[in-house]
């Protein structure tokens, strides 16, 4: 897995904890904008694409060989970027298992609008079996 975590300058002149140090992981820096009262947001998307090169010889693929790519963005309550966490991982290998607790209590389904990207992934594929 190949991870890369950017911390906005300006969220660590707003956090005091990370006046000094900066370089956190993911979980010190969700408890240290926690402890400056700093509420968040994370936004999550997941894509399979081609490696750049310098991902493919980081992860010992072979050339053409599919990552998975998680980006996590995390948004102060007004929207502004605090920090972002990337990952890249072999897609042949990989499972994802998110569980989601939903902050107020839903009355009803939410209603999902696909993108063209989405309405296209979506699209029914034909499977073949020998025979």
């Amino acid at each position: 897995m190949l991870h890369r975590f950017y911390v906005l300058l300006a969220t660590c002149t707003r956090v005091p904890a990370l006046a000094d140090d900066p370089f956190v992981t993911p979980d010190d820096l969700y408890a240290a904008l926690h402890a400056a009262g700093i509420g968040f947001t994370i936004t999550e998307r997941a894509i399979a694409a081609a490696p750049a090169p310098d991902v493919t010889a980081s992860l010992n693929l072979p050339t053409g060989a599919p990552v998975l790519i998680t980006r996590r963005a995390l948004h102060d309550t007004d929207g502004h970027a605090l920090a972002m966490e990337e990952t890249h991982r072999n897609a042949d290998d990989v499972q994802l298992t998110y569980t989601i607790i939903p902050t107020t209590p839903q009355t009803t389904s939410p209603t999902l609008s696909p993108t063209p990207s989405a309405a296209h992934s979506e699209r029914p594929r034909s499977s073949r079996t020998a025979g």
